[in-house]
């Protein structure tokens, strides 16, 4: 499933958190400071979108929101 597909339920007022694996290990794309929403990622990251999720999403993590996996 992409991230494209995976948003599709999910409220545009909704803070995300969105992370990519990397050596064995998840790293946060956006700075802590950066709201991400979906809005934000469809107008100015849409690249993101065609990203395949990795782990799906979930609501526990170091910082609020929901976290996404790609």
């Amino acid at each position: 499933m992409t991230l494209r597909e995976a948003l599709k339920p999910v409220s545009y007022a909704a803070k995300l958190q969105v992370v990519e694996k990397e050596n064995g290990s998840y790293k946060y794309i956006f700075p802590e400071s950066e709201l991400i929403t979906r809005g934000t990622i469809e107008k100015f990251y849409p690249e993101l979108l065609d990203r395949t999720l990795t782990n799906g999403f979930h609501g526990e993590g170091m910082r609020e929101g929901l976290y996404v996996h790609i």
